[in-house]
């Protein structure tokens, strides 16, 4: 459950969105007197929560994603790289299929599924996943290191 704090800074966030150059102006470490941390989003604390391997709680952040709202293809992209982490690849494929609608020209998504369909085995689904995720993306050769094509 988010803390009244970070309902207040998100509202705030919205109505007033900051600048980075004003954030990284604040945030300082050499700036004397009162030090500003802004809290986390929960997108940010599920991402760091799976590069932790901790997926129940990282599912836990994307959710909250999804019910205030916050960059719904992102947190269902992380709720499939979860699912993936857990060895759900069901579940992970639906995550990045909804990511994938969501945000149709963003190849992590198609190449999150791609690597789900993998793992259930449907290699003709995976291959074309793939495909769609290069085409879109030739950078993310590297999502598909593993398939010893």
């Amino acid at each position: 459950m988010p803390s009244k704090r970070y309902k207040l800074w998100t509202v705030l966030h919205k109505l007033f969105p900051p600048s980075t150059k004003h954030l990284h102006r604040l945030s300082r470490k050499q700036r004397p007197g009162l030090q500003i941390t802004l809290p986390k989003s929960p997108l940010i604390l599920g991402r760091e929560a799976l590069e932790n391997t901790d997926y129940p709680t990282a599912l836990q952040h994307f959710e909250t994603c999804l019910q205030e709202k916050i960059e719904p293809a992102w947190a269902w992209h992380g709720k499939g790289d979860a699912f993936l982490g857990l060895g759900d690849y069901k579940k992970a494929s639906a995550a990045f299929e909804q990511a994938s609608v969501l945000n149709p020209i963003e190849g992590l998504h198609w190449g999150g599924r791609a690597n789900a369909e993998r793992g259930l085995g449907h290699h003709q689904r995976a291959f074309d996943y793939k495909t769609k995720t290069l085409l879109l993306n030739p950078d993310y050769h590297w999502m598909f290191k593993a398939w010893n094509n």
